[in-house]
């Protein structure tokens, strides 16, 4: 299709998926040929859909046979370039390659609390968690993953993994994700959104699944505390997202507190040089993806994780 084309067509809109955002399917239809697109109009739109593209596109090279293959973003011909990928319409703290998930981590958590006090106004209490988790809890619970000899391999992460964003080809039958907030990170960041009590995924079935397939890192005992962290990320972000995320962002609150009463009161120095090396040309995510497929399996079957996995 051309831009000539484009200019010409007629634009019919319905609205489609689970979002909080505004979506649209497009049909445009040109000399009795209809063309499907998904459409943002908003401020956000164009950088979210390149966004969306890009990590779409990464995950489609990583695991074609669960990810459909994205159509091109689209201005005037123009593919978009490789561009920070959006949860929503939040753009992601994750534009920039780090040595070190630690601090990875930490950054965009940063930038969501940062985001949500922007949309919704400071609490004092979230500000004291949050100050005390970036320089207690993560360097002491994720760090812990980077040192004594542990590394973490960089991994291809749907970023968004929740039923919504799972389905089942309508001609195929083929389980397919979609809707991604794609980026680099610790495998065990996927899972964590399946502790967020506003999903259907929240049952342990699911996480105790992805463990048998995946061994847990280590320390293993820490695991789940792990994923109570890493589940603040999905708190924060649907917070940000909404101007009534009291509920969630009260849960937020309370999960930092008790992650404080565990790991708080610790100061490591995050300076020091880590093994893991997150740069692109370490970007194979066998791990993750199959993880995906995992999940997708399971919702898809709308059965317990433990007697939906298709191998």
């Amino acid at each position: 299709m051309s831009p000539h084309d484009l200019s010409e067509c007629t634009i019919h809109k319905d609205s489609i998926g689970a979002s909080m955002q505004d979506g649209y399917q497009a049909s445009c239809v040109i000399v009795g040929r209809v063309w499907a697109y998904f459409y943002v109009s908003d401020e956000h739109g164009e950088p979210q859909l390149k966004g969306e593209y890009a990590g779409m596109l990464e995950l489609y090279n990583t695991a074609p046979k669960i990810t459909p293959k994205p159509n091109p973003f689209l201005q005037l011909g123009n593919l978009a370039s490789i561009s920070p990928t959006y949860d929503g319409w939040q753009p992601q703290e994750v534009g920039q390659w780090d040595d070190s998930w630690t601090s990875c981590f930490a950054r965009l958590l940063k930038g969501l609390w940062e985001l949500d006090a922007k949309m919704n106004g400071n609490w004092t209490e979230l500000d004291t968690a949050m100050e005390t988790t970036l320089a207690e809890v993560i360097p002491r619970l994720v760090g812990i993953l980077e040192r004594d000899g542990r590394s973490i391999k960089p991994c291809l992460i749907h970023g968004d993994l929740w039923e919504s964003n799972i389905g089942t080809g309508a001609r195929t039958g083929n389980i397919y994700i979609f809707d991604a907030a794609v980026y680099y990170a610790h495998n065990e960041m996927e899972i964590g959104i399946w502790r967020v009590n506003h999903h259907e995924m929240k049952d342990g079935g699911y996480r105790q699944e992805y463990a048998e397939q995946y061994k847990k890192s280590e320390p293993t005992e820490e695991w789940d505390d792990r994923l109570k962290l890493y589940g603040v990320k999905t708190k924060l972000m649907y917070s940000a997202g909404v101007s009534d995320g009291v509920k969630i962002r009260q849960e937020a609150l309370e999960d930092l507190q008790d992650l404080i009463a565990k790991y708080g009161g610790e100061h490591i120095d995050l300076t020091k040089k880590h093994s893991a090396n997150y740069t692109a040309a370490d970007s194979i995510a066998a791990n993750s993806t199959a993880a995906n497929s995992t999940a997708a399996n399971a919702t898809a079957a709308n059965a317990t994780a433990a007697t939906s996995i298709h191998h």
